[in-house]
């Protein structure tokens, strides 16, 4: 029976999820403590980009944070959910599912709020 040691040798490869919670928690304490505009440029509005503008905002507004409980909650969240399941699903396909979903999100947000819109 060969023994099939725990962890390559060398460099672990990168995860793509700590690069994600890494750059997220960048991104966000930027915006919350340095610069404000990070966070006004990359907020989701769903009338603007409804219109055609700022479509961006379906990823980048996954970046951003309101203020810290909100970042504190989702990285907390992040931490539980995304490791895991990109050790399960493997980092290329956490790579590609991660801004599906999230952009998937944003649409479910953008198509709830425009239905309220049209209510009134």
């Amino acid at each position: 029976m060969q023994r099939v040691p725990l962890q390559r040798a060398g460099n672990p490869p990168m995860s793509v999820a700590m690069i994600i919670f890494v750059v997220t928690i960048a991104v966000s304490l930027a915006g919350l403590y340095l610069k404000p505009k990070i966070v006004e440029g990359n907020v989701f509005r769903p009338y603007r980009v409804a219109r055609g503008r700022d479509v961006h905002t379906a990823l980048t507004s996954g970046f951003v944070h309101a203020d810290m409980m909100h970042l504190l909650f989702n990285m907390m969240t992040f931490w539980f959910f995304a490791f895991a399941l990109e050790r399960t699903i493997g980092p290329v396909r956490f790579d590609v599912a991660w801004p599906l979903t999230d952009a998937r999100e944003t649409d479910e947000n953008t198509q709830y709020i425009l239905s309220i819109g049209q209510a009134f």
